[in-house]
């Protein structure tokens, strides 16, 4: 699909693209009635009918079906995303170049904002801006390592992606703790298979992304 048929000029698009914290008001936003810029946290960053609380603006960010969808699609390939199955997570363009971890730049979703040109800008929007303000959530040291977690679940397998802890790569260490370690990692991983499979993620969210 032409980038000039998505983004605002697509019906989807439009609401995915919508700050969260707007009703819906896809209709006003083409019209102009209503300002989006890049310090605004769009719906696709979220859940699907997750319900904004202006009092936690954090919860349930970075978990949006579309955005691991996008991950699956970049890093693993379109076949994957197209699919709707659960990926072996091996090959893909993550293996050919390289990659044996996720990182916030990789993960910061400007590319699912689409425009008609390369432009920086689109009206108020700033790319650059929302793209330097998504990295900006992974200041926290305990949620940088929550998310890369959960992405390194989706496009890797494992949270601590293709770099096994030195620990469980050669036995040793409390087999205890080993246990308690392993049912976090299958718990983060569970999470993330649902959130790139869950219902609406379907074949049409990769319009988003083309």
């Amino acid at each position: 699909m032409a980038k000039k048929a998505h983004g605002w000029h697509h019906p989807e698009t439009t609401k995915q693209n919508s700050p969260i914290k707007y009703a819906a008001t896809e209709d006003q936003i083409r019209r102009g009635e209503l300002a989006v810029t890049g310090v605004m946290l769009p719906r696709f960053l979220y859940p699907d009918g997750h319900k904004y609380d202006p009092n936690d603006v954090l919860n349930g960010v970075l978990c949006g079906h579309i955005l691991a969808r996008a991950c699956w699609h970049v890093y693993l390939g379109p076949s994957t995303a197209i699919k709707n199955t659960e990926s072996t997570h091996k090959g893909g363009n993550a293996d050919i170049a390289g990659l044996c971890s996720m990182t916030p730049e990789m993960i910061a979703p400007d590319f699912l904002l689409s425009v008609g040109s390369w432009d920086n800008s689109d009206g108020l929007f700033r790319y650059s801006k929302f793209f330097n303000h998504v990295v900006g959530l992974f200041d926290d040291p305990v949620d940088r390592v929550s998310h890369i977690e959960y992405f390194n679940c989706i496009v890797f397998g494992a949270p601590e992606g293709l770099v096994a802890p030195q620990a469980l790569a050669h036995g040793g260490g409390n087999n205890f703790e080993l246990a308690k370690q392993q049912r976090a990692n299958k718990r983060v991983c569970l999470m993330a298979e649902a959130a790139a499979t869950t219902v609406g993620g379907d074949e049409n969210d990769l319009n988003m992304v083309n």
